[in-house]
């Protein structure tokens, strides 16, 4: 049988490796596309105030409009991408700055609140920060919510996460057919998986939508178990 905590270190090692890579891909629409375009804009502005044909100076004008919120939407995905926040501060005030953000864009309300007795790992900080992240975005593009209420607790040797959104709701088909297209619901799932831990999607039209999750601060056997059982696991 292979080590649980062996086991649950290879999994924190996956997702970190994870975040280094999304760090990575910020770092190059930085120094690459957002750049270039930067220095397309310029161009486009100082062509707008030189040109004396006014057909032409409107039309670089709006290229330019284009190009910086081209630029803006590449910023907000290196954001995504690499949130300053992540990696660097604990789990609640991570959570808590990502509210703040997404919130403030979007005009939502939210109510946070933070019980836990000690700051998780890494790893799991990541995880829990990224299905919150998924669940916002769905809050505000999906669901049309106008607020949201969003608590970490400690729950029976785990630290337990839940979002709730006063929206539109999420069909029935939608949690059910994930095969359908819906990856972000699959890939909150995949997340909780991978730490030995859980994600539900509750919700009906009308009634908004509840994100549950539940990650283990130790190494969950049950999970070793399963993995042991199945011919396609390799340990």
């Amino acid at each position: 049988m292979p080590d649980p905590a062996a086991h649950r270190r290879f999994l924190e090692t996956i997702v970190e490796a994870q975040e280094q890579e999304r760090r990575r891909i910020a770092l190059e629409i930085h120094d690459d596309a957002v750049q270039v375009m930067a220095a397309s804009l310029m161009r486009l502005e100082v062509l707008a105030s030189r040109t004396a044909d006014g057909g032409c100076r409107a039309t670089a004008r709006e290229v330019a409009g284009d190009v910086r919120r081209a630029i803006e939407r590449l910023r907000r995905l290196m954001t995504q991408l690499r949130p300053p926040e992540l990696g660097t501060v604990d789990a609640p005030t991570a959570l808590r700055k990502l509210l703040d953000r997404v919130c403030s864009e979007h005009e939502i309300e939210y109510a946070f609140r933070a019980r836990i007795s000690e700051d998780p790992a890494p790893a799991t900080t990541s995880t829990l920060y990224r299905i919150a992240q998924e669940a916002l975005t769905n809050a505000w593009k999906h669901s049309r919510a106008t607020r949201v209420e969003v608590e970490l607790h400690d729950r029976e040797e785990g630290i337990a996460l839940s979002i709730q959104d006063d929206g539109v709701g999420c069909p029935i088909e939608v949690l059910d057919l994930e095969s359908a297209g819906h990856f972000g619901i699959a890939g909150m799932r995949e997340r909780a998986d991978a730490l030995g831990g859980w994600c539900w999607i509750d919700g009906a039209p009308g009634q908004g939508t509840t994100v549950s999750c539940w990650i283990p601060r130790e190494p969950d056997t049950l999970v070793i178990d399963v993995l042991e059982a199945d011919p396609a696991y390799g340990g």
